[in-house]
């Protein structure tokens, strides 16, 4: 996704870098348009075309609706550019350098369409990493380019208003994230042009704000923060990022577009708000949680990166919603509804595109809830719950032999699956645990009776 972004930036140096290399040649208006495109598209897999053009050496160039296409490392790229406007200093040029007081895109559409042949074939004549050395950021390293005789540009303002970008993988796993509203200011934008790869001739610092993210059925909102660019590695930094149930900062994001496909490590971190997904009009009774995470990978498939956490959950009370109201019919009392609860950690790991709850147990008042399971990152829960409290106070009269079972020490365990998703969540008795405990007491029919309880509960 940063790449992409990149590449837009990318584009728009390359335009004036073409640009202020031809005023040093001629300034002659009749040929002017079509040189300038000339000297553009002569410097890689790009093809650049601009329905209109003006050029004053005094005042700077206007480009209108430009379009952009071609193939690079990352895949089959695609642009459309509303407005560009570039405001350079005409002096200079006759010393042989370029100087850029400011350049501005208005309303650039990107569209990046990438699959692992592109990737690979995108990169090839690179240097490979070992796979034998487990790095899950593994990637091939884009090999050194011959140096040009281009002069080196620099520019003091560089700004993009209102982009939009979609980056779409292709493949067994096609993926799409779509990115609307960017506006990017990066100031002292430097373009090394005696460098031929442009990622690596780059350097710059700023400020990035997107509207919205959209990734399957994740949608980010009022994403903001800074950005700084070293010759092919960028870090973002102090970026807020908004979401449904979320308010959450990425401390850090640390990308190395020097290798294909590019690797990333992040460092996530804020508040995460349980209350979303209590039932509309029930009491929101949880109290403040908050998320760390950490993540690396490679690319822009996110779901295939890997890392840990920590959701931490404050003191607050349990509130009323259906996970809890079926487990209470069950223990025939309503003894978790309301209960408060202690401060208790989550620990979590993501692979292979599910997050792994580590075993967890959260304490209230006489009673334990425990827990471990997968969460998919495509929706689907596969969770084991445990519900451990007093056995006189569990008030099933029907089920007190097999409850009897499941008893030692004058305590009862009661285990529960949750499946489903996270928004409409299924929680089901393990009905072979009550029906093992049942067998072990010579009490067979009681497991069907369980069994027949819980279905009629459901149908409720």
């Amino acid at each position: 996704m940063i790449r992409n972004i990149v590449l837009g930036v990318l584009i728009v140096g390359l335009l004036a870098a073409g640009v202020v290399g031809y005023l040093v040649m001629t300034l002659d208006p009749e040929v002017l348009g079509q040189r300038l495109i000339q000297q553009i598209n002569q410097r890689g897999g790009l093809q650049i075309q601009a329905e209109s053009f003006e050029i004053n050496p005094f005042q700077g160039l206007f480009i209108e609706n430009a379009h952009v296409e071609g193939t690079l490392a990352s895949g089959d790229v695609k642009s459309d550019i509303a407005r560009v406007v570039v405001d350079y200093q005409f002096l200079p040029i006759l010393k042989g350098e370029v100087v850029v007081d400011q350049i501005v895109v208005e309303q650039p559409e990107l569209v990046v369409v990438s699959s692992p042949s592109k990737r690979r074939s995108g990169a090839a004549g690179g240097k490979r990493q070992s796979k034998e050395s487990g790095d899950p950021t593994a990637a091939e390293t884009v090999a050194p380019k011959e140096p040009s005789s281009q002069p080196t540009v620099s520019i003091s303002e560089f700004r993009i208003e209102n982009a939009s970008i979609i980056s779409r993988i292709e493949g067994p796993t096609p993926s799409e994230t779509t990115i609307t509203g960017l506006d990017l200011q990066l100031d002292n934008f430097h373009l090394d042009s005696s460098v031929v790869d442009p990622l690596l001739g780059l350097t710059a610092d700023g400020s990035i704000q997107i509207e919205q993210i959209s990734a399957g059925d994740l949608a980010i909102q009022g994403s903001r923060g800074k950005v700084s660019a070293q010759r092919g590695r960028v870090l973002i930094t102090a970026f807020g990022v908004d979401t449904d149930n979320a308010s959450l900062e990425v401390s850090s994001l640390d990308i190395d577009l020097r290798k294909q496909p590019p690797p990333f490590a992040m460092q996530a971190g804020g508040e995460y708000d349980l209350n979303s997904f209590v039932e509309e009009g029930a009491e929101k009774t949880f109290g403040p949680a908050s998320l760390q995470l950490n993540l690396s990978g490679s690319g822009s498939a996110l779901n295939q990166a890997a890392g840990d956490g920590t959701l931490r959950l404050e003191h607050g009370t349990i509130p009323a919603f259906p996970m809890v109201s079926l487990i209470e019919r069950i223990l025939g009392e309503q003894l978790i509804t309301g209960s408060p609860y202690q401060a208790t950690d989550i620990l979590f790991t993501v692979a292979d595109e599910r997050i792994q709850v580590e075993p967890f147990v959260l304490p209230l008042e006489n009673i334990q809830i425990s827990g471990f399971g997968t969460i998919a990152l495509a929706g689907p829960l596969d969770l084991e719950l445990a519900v451990r409290l007093p056995r006189d106070q569990v008030k099933s009269d029907s089920l007190e032999a097999a409850i009897d079972g499941l008893t030692e020490d004058g305590w009862t365990t009661l285990p529960f699956n949750v499946v489903g998703t996270v928004d409409e969540p299924d929680v089901d008795i393990d009905s072979s645990l009550y029906k093992d405990a049942a067998v072990g007491l010579g009490m067979k029919a009681l497991g069907g009776l369980l069994e027949r309880a819980v279905d009629k509960d459901d149908s409720n």
